[in-house]
C-alpha cells in the first residue's frame, strides 16, 4: 500500500509539473504601424509680368487689365497642384510711385478666363465687373493660364497723374484645401 501511495504521489507530482509548468512561448511575429501624411503642393510656371497704363491723359488711375478694359497688360501664370487647391490674390503693394500720388483705390484680381471666375482683393475701384466681385478665392484647374490684373489710383478723370515711374507687386497664393 505504501508503494501505491508512493506511485499515486509520484503520478500527481509528474502530472502537476506537466500541467502547471510555465511554458516558454516564442513570439513569431509583430505588427508595426507606419504613418505619414502627403500634403498637396503647387508649382507656378510661365509667369509673365503685367504692365500698368493710364487709360486717358486725364485719368487719375493706372490699370493692368487685358481682360475687361484693355488698359495695360494683365500678368499671367500657370499653376499645377497635386491636390485640390484654390488661388487667392493680395492687394497691390507699392514699390515706388511719384511724390504726390495718393491713391484711394488699390485693388488686384486673379481671373480664370475659361470659367470667367474672378477673385478680388483690395479696396473696390468701381461697381462694374471685375472690380465689384466679392469672391476671394477661385478653384485651381491644373495647367490653366490665369490672368492677374490690378488698378491703383482714384476713379476719376480730371487731373491726370504725376509723371514718373510706378511700380507695384501683387502676390498670388495657391492654397491647398
Amino acid at each position: 500500500m505504501k508503494n501505491r501511495h508512493l506511485a499515486l504521489a509520484s503520478a500527481l507530482a509528474i502530472l502537476g509539473a506537466v500541467v502547471f509548468s510555465p511554458k516558454a512561448q516564442a513570439q513569431n511575429s509583430v505588427t508595426i504601424p507606419f504613418n505619414g501624411t502627403v500634403s498637396s503642393s503647387c508649382t507656378f510656371s510661365n509667369v509673365q509680368n503685367g504692365n500698368l497704363a493710364q487709360p486717358t491723359p486725364t485719368a487719375e488711375y493706372l490699370m493692368a487689365d487685358s481682360n475687361f478694359s484693355n488698359v495695360g497688360t494683365s500678368a499671367s501664370l500657370q499653376v499645377t497642384c497635386t491636390g485640390n487647391s484654390v488661388l487667392s490674390v493680395s492687394a497691390p503693394v507699392k514699390i515706388q510711385a511719384p511724390a504726390g500720388f495718393t491713391p484711394d483705390t488699390v485693388q488686384a484680381y486673379v481671373y480664370d478666363p475659361v470659367l470667367a471666375l474672378t477673385a478680388i482683393k483690395g479696396s473696390q475701384f468701381s461697381a462694374s465687373t471685375p472690380w465689384n466681385s466679392s469672391t476671394t478665392q477661385i478653384s485651381i484647374v491644373n495647367n490653366r493660364t490665369y490672368n492677374v490684373g490690378m488698378v491703383v489710383g482714384k476713379n476719376a478723370t480730371t487731373n491726370g497723374l504725376p509723371t514718373g515711374t510706378y511700380e507695384y507687386q501683387v502676390t498670388v497664393t495657391a492654397i491647398p484645401n
